[in-house]
């Protein structure tokens, strides 16, 4: 049966605008996606004195974004942000669950702490062996998590920018600033296989190193790069925007400001009032279907 251009159109609208953040230490970046196609994408910088939560509070505030579906948000935390590592002398212990805990429990024997809470990620094995996890301060995920909900939308998920853009550059090494920071990561697959922390123009570096030697602005997405000479700036927030599913050494946050490692739960009343919504939009596509 030959669907109509204005009812494919009208399901575009119903899906949930996609907008992905770059938080870094100077600006905030967002990249809003329809389907596959960037709609919009926006930046502000970060005033001294200024915490992350209202520069997005400023930038969503003149986003155009829809009133419903209610925009679903996907944070890509920079290195100023978020500390990402693989981990070593990690106890053999078989149960993942128990594996989280043990580095949630012990977060400062593997982490940096600056006098906050820290929020760790779920432990994500890369398959060769290796264990990684993340982490950031909880203080930072509930002060973006307010500043959405404050503009009625919906923080799903955050993740260390090195994460996401794995969807970006998924084979090869590019190298990440972020204000002081600067992290050299090689992916296979869209999943980091090394990661370092260099000081710009190392001059210990091997000349042989493959993040030496990779160009300032690697090859990007063919989407992103329609965003012509701001693309690579732009790379964490549309890998933010990207993501889907399981995200590799992600944060959700429940809804209270309180962030979760790896898959957070859900409230039955909360999950009862997707499903009424999703029921709705069934019924309204069939309604639209219908001879």
């Amino acid at each position: 049966m030959a669907v109509s251009a204005a009812r494919l159109t009208l399901f575009g609208r119903l899906r949930p605008l996609r907008v992905g953040l770059g938080v870094s230490r100077e600006s905030i970046r967002a990249v809003a996606l329809r389907g596959q196609a960037i709609a919009w994408a926006m930046e502000r910088p970060i005033a001294d004195g200024e915490t992350p939560g209202a520069a997005l509070s400023a930038l969503l505030g003149g986003a155009p974004l829809p009133a419903w579906p209610r925009a679903l948000v996907l944070a890509a935390l920079g290195p100023s942000l978020a500390q990402t590592r693989r981990l070593g002398n990690l106890p053999p212990v078989p149960n993942a669950r128990l594996r989280d805990a043990l580095v949630r429990e012990n977060a400062g024997r593997f982490f940096l702490r600056n006098g906050a809470p820290l929020a760790t990620s779920a432990v994500d094995e890369d398959g060769k062996g290796g264990m990684w996890a993340a982490a950031c301060d909880a203080p930072v995920l509930a002060d973006l998590e307010r500043a959405c909900r404050g503009r009625h939308v919906r923080l799903a998920k955050a993740a260390p920018a090195v994460v996401m853009l794995g969807a970006v550059t998924p084979n090869g090494c590019v190298r990440w600033h972020d204000g002081d920071s600067c992290l050299d990561v090689e992916f296979v697959g869209g999943r980091i296989t090394t990661l370092r922390r260099v000081a710009e123009n190392d001059p210990a570096a091997s000349p042989a190193d493959p993040c030496v030697m990779a160009p300032a602005t690697p090859q990007v997405h063919p989407t992103l790069a329609m965003l012509g000479t701001d693309a690579w700036r732009f790379a964490d927030a549309f890998g933010a925007a990207c993501s889907a599913g399981r995200v590799p050494l992600s944060w959700t946050v429940n809804g209270t400001g309180s962030p979760e490692g790896g898959v957070g739960t859900r409230s039955v009343s909360r999950m009862r009032a997707r499903i009424a919504v999703a029921a709705m939009a069934v019924g309204v596509l069939a309604a639209l279907a219908a001879p």
